[in-house]
């Protein structure tokens, strides 16, 4: 009979690698294309498993917080409501910059119904997402609670063999510098990003975000990592420790170079960022831990010992000189700051963005503009407006605030794995949320499926620290 836990691992690892692989997903005819492959199979299984089994497909060993069931379906509803139709004196009253275009359009369409998405067809399809990521999420919290307290070793070894092979892909691409992103040699990136690692990501910045998500994680988990019990029976304590010891060496290999494929990105947002990722998981965890101390140790010589072959003097000069595209960046963001005060309300609809500013923006000559704000929070006002991006921003930020002082709290009485899982787990998406501020690394599918598998993976390790507390 077949396993049962295969479909789950299926739904949770085959988008999250294909985005990966194919840059990010960070073309719509590739997400799109993926969460399509995803719900087709989702659809296969349910009906099958309606039919030919007793058990319910989808039943959570553990329920859905009703807290979380809500903000989903706040934030699936609000992209409906930028597409619903409206009459178009509400329009106006609620974005007079809308209206005013949707005046001229009418005087030629003769429809007297518009929306306030510039783009409908484009905010539908983000709403299609966000149900994706929800779902997605739903995946990861049934399979992570079902294993109790226990951690989900083949989830963990999937992410060792994912990070690893970005990175030492993006290795080679610092070494031979001509090797562009898979098949698309040098076409898509450009010489831009030549010599920099960026794996299969179109940019070096969502690359080194996407390490600096999972390697506080890996790294957490190489202090938790233990013989299975299984093998009690079966082996001794000598040989027991032989493969534990293989299994760590090979652990701490792969983060080392998980590490090194972020220092050479040169992504200094990327690495400022996981510095103080680092800070954090110390800070929750304890530096003084003898086992962080010589795990971290070996990540070190393997990071150096490869990056002095390689080279450390452009990651150097990089640091040292000014950035030349800062002040582009602040112009950027000027425009963006503008098309938000034309659509502060109900902003110009998910998705919307790179067409906007086009029409707004000042930053770069004729015939050359950037399609993102280069600031996840500016960019979801924009598209969403100021009063719902600030819901969501606080949230987000609130729950991260609250989550830190309820384990600072904690950090005494809880079991020390539990703590160092939801330690990591908690730097990751500290830093990857203030890499944010500079970034829009939301823009790309596989970096937003990885926060949501790294925020479940924390929610889980900490509930399962909360049940040991009680017990």
């Amino acid at each position: 009979m077949l396993d049962e836990r295969i479909p789950y691992r299926f739904f949770i690892l085959f988008p999250l690698v294909a985005m990966t692989v194919l840059f990010g997903g960070a073309r719509p005819w590739l997400w799109g294309t993926i969460t399509g492959i995803f719900f087709v199979a989702l659809s296969i299984w349910i009906v099958a498993a309606t039919f030919l089994s007793e058990k319910r497909p989808v039943a959570p060993s553990a329920p859905i917080p009703r807290v979380a069931l809500f903000a989903c379906a706040i934030l699936i509803a609000y992209p409906l409501l930028q597409i619903f139709p409206l009459p178009m004196a509400m329009v106006t009253i609620f974005s007079p910059v809308r209206g005013e275009w949707a005046q001229m359009v009418y005087k030629v369409s003769g429809s007297g119904l518009v929306s306030i998405s510039y783009e409908p067809l484009i905010t539908f399809y983000r709403f299609l997402w966000w149900v994706f990521l929800a779902v997605y999420a739903a995946f990861i919290w049934q399979e992570t609670t079902r294993l109790g307290s226990r951690i989900p070793t083949w989830l963990m070894t999937a992410l060792f063999l994912l990070a690893g092979a970005e990175a030492l892909y993006g290795i080679l691409q610092t070494l031979i510098p001509s090797l562009g992103v898979l098949w698309d040699v040098g076409r898509v990136t450009g010489r831009a990003n030549a010599g920099y690692a960026r794996g299969t990501f179109i940019n070096r910045d969502h690359f080194a975000a996407f390490l600096g998500l999972l390697w506080p994680v890996l790294f957490a988990y190489i202090l938790v990592l233990r013989s299975p019990r299984k093998m009690e029976r079966i082996l001794s304590r000598r040989e027991r420790s032989e493969i534990l010891a293989q299994k760590k060496l090979f652990a701490i290999y792969c983060l080392g170079l998980v590490i090194l494929g972020l220092v050479f990105s040169q992504s200094r947002g990327g690495i400022v960022t996981s510095i103080l990722s680092f800070t954090l998981l110390c800070l929750f965890a304890g530096i003084r831990n003898r086992r962080i101390l010589l795990a971290l140790a070996a990540c070190w010589i393997i990071m150096i010992g490869y990056g002095s072959i390689i080279g450390f003097e452009g990651i150097i000069s990089r640091f040292c000189q000014i950035e030349q595209g800062a002040y582009g960046r602040l112009e950027i963001w000027k425009d963006g700051w503008g098309a938000l005060m034309d659509h502060k309300l109900t902003g110009t609809g998910l998705g919307t963005y790179p067409r906007i500013a086009r029409v707004y923006q000042n930053a770069f000559p004729p015939g050359v503009h950037a399609s993102h704000a280069h600031n996840d929070y500016l960019e979801a006002s924009v598209e969403m407006g100021l009063p719902m991006s600030l819901i969501l921003v606080c949230a987000i930020w609130g729950l991260w605030w609250r989550q830190a002082f309820r384990l600072w709290r904690q950090r005494e009485t809880i079991d020390r794995d539990t703590l160092l899982l939801a330690s990591g787990t908690l730097a990751a998406l500290g830093g990857y949320l203030l890499h944010s501020w500079a970034e829009f690394n939301n823009a790309i599918p596989a970096n937003q499926m990885t926060a949501v598998l790294v925020a479940v993976l924390h929610f889980s390790f900490f509930a399962s620290s909360r049940k040991s507390v009680k017990m």
